[in-house]
């Protein structure tokens, strides 16, 4: 399942910056991604659409990023159009309280 180009998004947690995974990860030539730390008002957790995502693939396996790619596509495509629209306004909200 490493196919491809790696990117790799941390939250600078210690077992992440520790140099012996830093030298691993420039081994591979990967990607790193700064992320900042766990913010309980920022967490991707809290957006609409990881929870009910996760749940729906939730002890599933996969064999092949086309797997995985194609179970989440054909659950974004069966969910409700206000799906969407409903998980969008909090997201906005939340986006104006942060940074404005």
């Amino acid at each position: 399942m490493l196919s491809g180009e790696v990117i790799i998004l941390h939250d600078n947690a210690p077992p992440h910056v520790a140099v012996a995974c830093q030298i691993l990860l420039r081994q591979f030539h990967w990607e790193i991604l700064e992320h900042p730390a766990y913010s309980s008002d920022l967490s991707p957790r809290e957006y609409h659409i990881f929870g009910p995502l996760q749940k729906a693939l939730k002890g599933r396996r996969f064999a092949s990023d086309y797997e995985v790619q194609n179970a989440v596509e054909n659950w974004l495509h069966y969910q409700h159009q206000n799906f969407f629209t409903q998980g969008t306004h909090p997201v906005v909200d939340l986006w104006d309280t942060c940074f404005k």
